[in-house]
């Protein structure tokens, strides 16, 4: 065992980075958490809680788990170095259909422990400012990306459990800065009335919540291409959100790399968002008008 691991509980980010790569490797080996539980002498809830970073967790906790899904001493090192002695640790997650909401309680319980979170969107508004129904419509539509079982049940408790971590906005101990595309307003994601009722929640948010700050990136603007969704938690992790996986990386370099890119589109955007919401108040009112043939 690594000497320089610390003994006692490790941080919410570092288990949370090793409890997903040790559901990976039950997967791989074929077995189930209530397999895992009974060989280590744990609840399955517990283990579950494990693999989603959810409990708190001793580096030798851990170990147990690794050697009841059969790695070596030296296998589950190779794991845990690169995290307690600061090296380039990151994990990746292939989503399939029922993560969705696991997903949801993931993120929720890193929210939880940070205090400066950036979060830049190229294509649909951030988690943290969406309506049920906006954050229906795009859980609807990653759900039938991915194989996988549960249809309609699925979306609602991945659109509960969205909605559970904008109770974090309410904090004002935290700073929430957030930068999107322009696409993001402009894009149909659901009806016309719908979209206004999401954008009144983007107004709602911005006026009650000094904490919160969005600043939009307009058609045309030259600005640093960034396809993919990022949020940089504090300055110690990025969580970079795809169509098919994620990743959650916290190697310094990367971390520096995406605050510096988020600075940047900052940077390009303007805060002077009221003047932008209102032209696609005005194009949605006038796409929901009844139109006479």
């Amino acid at each position: 065992m690594i000497e320089n691991a610390d003994r006692g509980p490790l941080d919410p980010h570092v288990r949370t980075v090793l409890g997903r790569q040790l559901a990976d490797r039950r997967k791989l080996a074929g077995l189930t958490g209530s397999e895992v539980a009974r060989r280590v002498r744990m609840s399955q809830s517990r283990i579950s809680r494990i693999e989603n970073g959810l409990a708190p967790v001793t580096v030798d906790e851990l170990a147990s788990v690794a050697v009841a899904l059969g790695l070596s001493h030296a296998e589950f090192d190779r794991l845990l170095a690169p995290v307690v002695q600061g090296g380039d640790a990151w994990t990746r997650k292939r989503l399939s259909a029922d993560d969705l909401a696991e997903r949801q309680a993931e993120i929720l319980h890193i929210e939880a422990t940070t205090k400066h979170l950036r979060v830049f969107t190229p294509s649909a508004v951030a988690g943290l400012l969406q309506t049920s129904e906006y954050a229906r419509a795009l859980l609807a539509t990653l759900h039938e990306l991915h194989p996988g079982d549960g249809g309609d049940d699925v979306v609602l408790r991945s659109v509960s459990a969205r909605l559970e971590r904008q109770h974090v906005l309410a904090d004002d101990e935290r700073r929430f800065h957030f930068v999107m595309q322009e696409a993001a307003l402009e894009s149909r994601l659901c009806p016309p009335t719908q979209m206004l009722a999401q954008i009144q929640r983007i107004r709602d948010v911005l006026e009650r919540r000094a904490n919160v700050t969005l600043a939009v990136l307009l058609h045309g603007s030259q600005w640093p291409q960034a396809a993919a969704n990022f949020t940089v938690y504090d300055d110690s992790h990025v969580l970079i959100d795809l169509p098919h996986s994620s990743m959650l990386l916290n190697s310094p370099d990367d971390v520096v790399l995406y605050r510096r890119l988020f600075d940047t589109l900052e940077e390009h955007a303007t805060r002077d968002v009221g003047p932008i919401l209102d032209r696609y108040v005005d194009m949605y009112y006038d796409l929901a008008r009844p139109r006479r043939d």
